[in-house]
């Protein structure tokens, strides 16, 4: 910072110094004269006095930054109280002899500033024009007698990152290694446009570049602090240009540091972040990635220790002894370290670090590539939960099937068993089983409907039967964790246009995501589920008392910048898309959170109408039709034999598709109830096909039963033919219902 003896000294200025009530301590005779004051007329006045407006004073006391100067125009008034325009420089000074920091003003008439500018500005370029003239000359030595036109004590040097191999005092060297200085070089070079810096000397950064790249910056220290207007400046950047022209036309821009124009384009276009710091640490240059995925500014990390920003404290890496092992030549490839963010969270990151030279060979910093490998983590274990629910699926795949075969079988004969006993203990008995048995067959209906392909079609749900079926598979595990349950569902509800399954998969989602966030504290919590209708829609609110979570829309949350989500919120929001719904967060520390989804319902179901012949309408009661079972299980052809007889069909038995071939052969069916999943390799699909073959008209009276719904190729082939079919476990009366339907 500027001692007072330092301006008392500064030129043609006028200078005072002045306490922090504006009271004039001190002042050079070129105050004096520029005012018409005698010597002692100025000492203890108010420096509101001399001037026509006080808000110059007051812009002053209120700025908070006092290592910057301020300038500008102001008016003066003379001894005989003539305005006087003026141009003025203001700011703190240090006075060492009270060791206070004290205000100054600069002034300069106008007048008088144009004039010695003329002379300055024309001096200048008349030196500038002598030296590109002059082949023999330097690149620096074109730089310092341009300037020293302009302030013969000025010092010329072109900046070099490493910044020991400049010839230049430890203050200025201190100086130059600040963030700030660091950030006003940069911004000198990214705009190609000279930028003043005020400190304890008035600075300038010059852009010393052609169309071929950026040569290096200047460094322009004035004795003098003048007032330099926008004038100056473009003839500064003429030198600037002039120079940098001169080095590319004779060829030796290989011995200055130099920035291609398009090398923060190229950074700012790698995904990675990339970070670049000099030789002492400090970081000259980082690309937009390192900006986003660490959270700071380029303001904040420019100049400042790379290890200071990023690096914990409790890092196992020593900041500088990295630094010097890199630039000794010993490169780090893709190590593993962990960084800080803004936001002080902690990210796992694999450091390259290699050294940043010249094409002279000279090394002057470090390059860093970083490649975030918490996302990569975050991914890996989702991998590895796919990996388990694809295992998972297999299992289902394989067991469902026989699930369903044997709960089909237990819920029939319960049925019959009650129906048959007269007994009220063996009634108590068969109803106990059989509630129990529907209770297992929605349990593996639920996890099977999670797996299955089939559900684009568009359906008219009722969204009760979609809530029951979700939390059929979640209120045991819901009460387990200690997590409360509350329902609340409107009247007489219109249906969802969507599909069963979907919507139930929709719920699931839902309830998993919640439920999840709870269990992160230790006391359980609380889920409240509330569906009611509104227009054309149904509005269905779960809110639950677990850890705050984002509020991002349905968009933000399917898109691949926010792979942090939860899996079951994000397929929560694809299935809410498939079915054209919308999802809206609300969630604040302290309240409940609230998961709100909106889904397209409808008030009345479009009935089809069927024209029939009246002479063809039959009376099934009283005609007997002849049908062929096919199955491979006993129990269920057991149970579906007696239940057709009692209801006068003719029944054939087949237990697989061979000896279903042989009967059709020899017999004339009504219609043929098989299963699809049979031994000996002949399944129900390939009994199809053979009987379409022989038989077209009879192939459209078949009716199939699979517990086997999950399989890619069953739902392909119903899907295909068109023909109906039922899911088991199922009720006889259920069945019967479909054979009405065709008969």
């Amino acid at each position: 910072m500027l001692t007072f003896k330092d301006l008392l000294m500064a030129g043609p200025e006028a200078v005072c110094l002045v306490d922090s009530n504006m009271i004039i301590l001190q002042n050079n005779q070129n105050m004096n004269l520029l005012l018409n004051y005698s010597d002692t007329n100025l000492h203890g006045q108010n420096l509101g006095n001399i001037l026509f407006d006080n808000s110059l004073i007051q812009r002053l006391l209120t700025r908070k930054n006092y290592n910057q100067w301020h300038q500008g125009e102001c008016i003066l008034k003379t001894y005989s109280s003539l305005p006087l325009l003026v141009k003025f420089r203001a700011g703190q000074v240090f006075d060492e002899g009270s060791q206070t920091l004290l205000y100054v003003f600069v002034f300069r008439e106008i007048e008088e500033l144009q004039r010695a500018s003329f002379s300055f500005k024309t001096n200048a370029m008349k030196s500038l024009l002598n030296s590109v003239i002059d082949m023999d000359k330097k690149p620096e030595e074109i730089l310092h007698d341009f300037f020293k036109a302009y302030d013969p004590d000025s010092e010329v040097f072109l900046l070099d990152l490493n910044l020991s191999s400049l010839e230049i005092d430890e203050n200025d060297r201190e100086l130059l290694s600040s963030k700030q200085v660091i950030l006003t070089s940069q911004i000198a070079i990214n705009n190609r446009i000279p930028t003043l810096f005020h400190s304890y000397k008035l600075l300038c950064f010059l852009p010393i570049y052609s169309k071929k790249a950026v040569y290096g910056v200047c460094y322009i220290k004035f004795s003098i602090p003048r007032l330099y207007d926008e004038e100056d400046k473009q003839i500064f950047n003429l030198c600037g240009k002039i120079v940098g022209s001169f080095i590319e036309n004779h060829d030796i821009y290989d011995q200055f540091f130099h920035l291609n124009p398009l090398s923060s384009i190229i950074l700012d276009g790698i995904k990675q972040p990339v970070i670049i710091v000099n030789s002492k640490g400090l970081v000259i240059m980082i690309n937009n990635s390192a900006k986003m995925v660490y959270g700071f500014t380029e303001s904040e990390m420019l100049g400042r220790p790379l290890g200071d920003i990023i690096f914990p404290a409790d890092s196992t890496y020593d900041y500088s002894d990295l630094i010097n092992s890199v630039m000794q030549g010993k490169p780090i490839f893709d190590a593993n370290m962990t960084h800080i963010r803004s936001d002080l969270i902690a990210i796992d990151v694999g450091v390259t670090a290699y050294p940043y030279q010249y094409s002279d060979g000279r090394i002057v910093g470090v390059i860093f590539i970083m490649e975030e490998k918490s996302e990569y983590n975050r991914l890996k274990e989702k991998i590895e939960q796919w990996d388990k629910l694809s295992v998972l699926g297999e299992l289902l795949h394989s067991a469902a099937n026989e699930l369903n075969n044997s709960l089909t079988s237990v819920i029939g004969h319960s049925e019959v068993l009650a129906q048959l006993e007269t007994n009220d203990k063996v009634n108590e008995i068969s109803s106990k089983i059989y509630k129990g048995a529907i209770r297992c067959g929605n349990v593996v209906k639920g996890l099977i409907d999670l797996a299955r392909d089939d559900i684009n079609q568009k359906d008219y749900t009722n969204i009760e039967d979609a809530l029951e079926g979700a939390l059929d598979l979640k209120r045991y595990q819901l009460r387990a964790n200690n997590i409360e349950l509350y329902t609340s569902l409107e009247k007489n509800m219109p249906r969802v246009i969507g599909n069963l399954h979907n919507i139930e998969r929709l719920f699931l989602y839902i309830i998993n995501y919640a439920e999840k966030r709870m269990l992160e504290y230790d006391n359980g919590g609380r889920l409240n589920i509330n569906i009611k209708s509104s227009e054309s829609n149904i509005i269905a609110q779960f809110a639950d008392t677990g850890t705050c979570i984002p509020t991002y829309d349905m968009e933000t949350i399917l898109s691949c910048d926010n792979i942090n989500n939860d899996i079951d919120l994000i397929t929560s929001c694809q299935l809410l898309k498939e079915l054209g719904g919308a999802m809206k967060i609300d969630s604040k520390i302290g309240k409940m959170n609230i998961i709100s989804i909106k889904l397209p319902a409808i008030g009345n179901i479009p009935i089809e109408f069927n024209e029939y012949n009246n002479n063809e309408i039959i009376d099934i009661n009283k005609t007997e039709k002849r049908v062929l079972l096919v199955d491979d299980e006993i129990d269920i052809i057991d149970l579906l034999t007696d239940f057709l007889k009692e209801r006068n069909y003719i029944v054939d038995i087949a237990r697989d598709g061979n000896e279903a071939m042989e009967k059709i052969y020899n017999n004339k069916y009504d219609l043929i109830i098989s299963d699809l999943k049979m031994p000996n390799g002949f399944t129900g699909i390939k009994l199809y096909g053979f009987i379409k073959r022989e038989n077209a008209e009879l192939a459209k009276h078949m009716i199939f039963m699979t517990g086997d719904i999950i399989n890619k190729e069953t739902q392909k082939f119903l899907k295909g033919i068109g023909n109906p079919y039922i899911e088991k476990p199922f009720l006889p009366e259920s069945l019967m219902e479909i054979i009405t339907g065709m008969i």
